[in-house]
């Protein structure tokens, strides 16, 4: 999870870095900073939530496939696995917005750190 929240906040610094002409623009026009903190944040969240349902639906997807379920109950009397745990979908869906709430707050402060001027000359 580190790593991972490692490697968001440098893609995310540097998309920002590239797009200060854009939040210069946008606060010229009267958007508070707030409201490009609460953007920016937002597009770290929901980007770790999709990765996290993508990866949930890959491991649902090969817990029901027939080679899986015969490598998983080798010696096991009746042969059939539980259910897939939804609890810890869930759960890891929850992590992966924590993680992207936490790494999106720091290329939002810088977002939210750039002077009006500077960004529209820039």
């Amino acid at each position: 999870l580190l790593l991972g929240a490692l490697g968001l906040i440098t893609v995310a610094v540097v998309s920002i870095r590239q797009r200060v002409r854009e939040f210069g623009i946008r606060r010229a026009f009267g958007a508070s900073r707030g409201r490009i903190f609460v953007a920016v944040m937002l597009e770290s969240v929901v980007g770790t939530v999709v990765a996290g349902g993508i990866g949930i639906a890959v491991c649902i997807f090969a817990y029901r496939l027939p080679v899986v379920q015969e490598l998983l109950t080798q010696g096991l009397s009746g042969g059939e696995l539980p259910g897939f745990p939804m609890a810890a979908a869930i759960t890891g869906l929850l992590v992966s917005a924590v993680v992207g709430a936490i790494a999106g707050s720091i290329p939002a402060t810088i977002a939210v750190r750039s002077k009006v001027i500077e960004a529209i000359r820039f």
